[in-house]
């Protein structure tokens, strides 16, 4: 009968063996495959989704933003070319613990880094929402039967989610006092109201067209300025159409505001009504927060305008106060 010191060592050399079996054995790393494995789902998918995937040798390969952020590099081997746009997933290489692959996709930006000792380098991308995505834009080409298509608009690839949502909006919360405030009550009949109004038909020369806004958060002060320019030419039937300068605004309404960071409709209305506001070829827009170069009141010839068309027009435009209605 064999010794139980015996038995003891041969049972420890079979545990070691089969740990040491586990622990070398090679993850799924399916980057030297060929096929279409993203592309037959037609699109990727955000965050980590575990039905984002592709049956592969037997197992799964995956089309989400996770399977790249991971120790086990368990991607679909079209995932960088399909999801991020790579024309080919370059190998990346590392030498002497410094990166010597780096790439950006979109908003993201994919280094070469090796994750340990163990493991070869390997593409590590960032993971912020970008504004343009193509899967979205492939999903909803390929599925839904919309009466408009998706396009990838070339001014917004590259940018994250959070800076267009930092540059392209730019209204912030009214004042406390503003949402205190007592509404103006009128008495009407409901049943004399239309049933439906569009100003564009009712006004087709008087409303202002949409202005871009570019990488500046003013959208309070364009919205202030058009709305005030469209009031000047509906209540002078057409005599005094104008387009007020949002420029005006952003440079010389800083109290309280933020310029291209930013600002609260209540102030930029009340600087108008109290300062006016000069024309749009007299402090023309260009998305910045470049110095007041005008005096912030006075009459339209004492800031450098030109004189306006209608000849009555002396002052700037300003308007009446801001109300809440019931």
């Amino acid at each position: 009968m064999m010794g139980w010191d015996k038995c003891f060592y041969i049972s420890c050399l079979v545990l070691l063996s089969v740990f040491l079996l586990v622990s070398t054995a090679p993850h799924d790393d399916f980057s030297d495959l060929r096929g279409s494995y993203c592309r037959e789902r037609k699109w990727c998918c955000n965050g980590r989704e575990d039905s984002c995937a592709v049956p592969i040798l037997g197992t799964l390969c995956y089309c989400d933003n996770f399977c790249n952020n991971t120790r086990v590099n368990d991607c679909c081997p079209d995932y960088l070319p399909f999801c991020f746009g790579v024309e080919e997933a370059r190998k990346c290489r590392e030498r002497q613990g410094k990166v010597t692959g780096r790439i950006v996709e979109n908003c993201n930006e994919c280094v070469c880094k090796g994750v340990d000792e163990f493991t070869d380098p390997e593409w590590i991308c960032e993971n912020h929402t970008c504004i343009i995505d193509s899967s979205t834009i492939q999903r909803i080409d390929g599925q839904y039967p919309y009466s408009w298509s998706a396009r990838n608009y070339s001014e917004f690839w590259g940018k994250t989610l959070k800076e267009g949502v930092g540059r392209r909006l730019g209204t912030l919360p009214p004042q406390r006092f503003v949402l205190k405030m007592t509404p103006v009550r009128r008495a009407y009949d409901p049943n004399a109201l239309p049933k439906e109004f569009d100003s564009e038909e009712k006004w087709p020369t008087f409303i202002s067209g949409i202005q871009d806004q570019k990488w500046c958060a003013s959208s309070w002060a364009v919205s202030t300025a058009a709305v005030a320019s469209d009031r000047y030419a509906i209540l002078s039937n057409g005599r005094e159409k104008v387009q007020l300068s949002a420029q005006n605004l952003i440079s010389c309404n800083t109290k309280g505001q933020e310029g291209c960071e930013g600002g609260h409709l209540d102030r930029a209305w009340s600087f108008v009504r109290y300062n006016g506001l000069v024309d749009e070829e007299c402090f023309p827009y260009d998305a910045t927060d470049k110095k007041c170069t005008i005096r912030k009141k006075g009459r339209l010839l004492d800031a450098g305008c030109s004189p306006p068309l209608y000849k009555d027009r002396k002052n700037r435009y300003t308007v009446s106060p801001a109300y809440r209605l019931g």
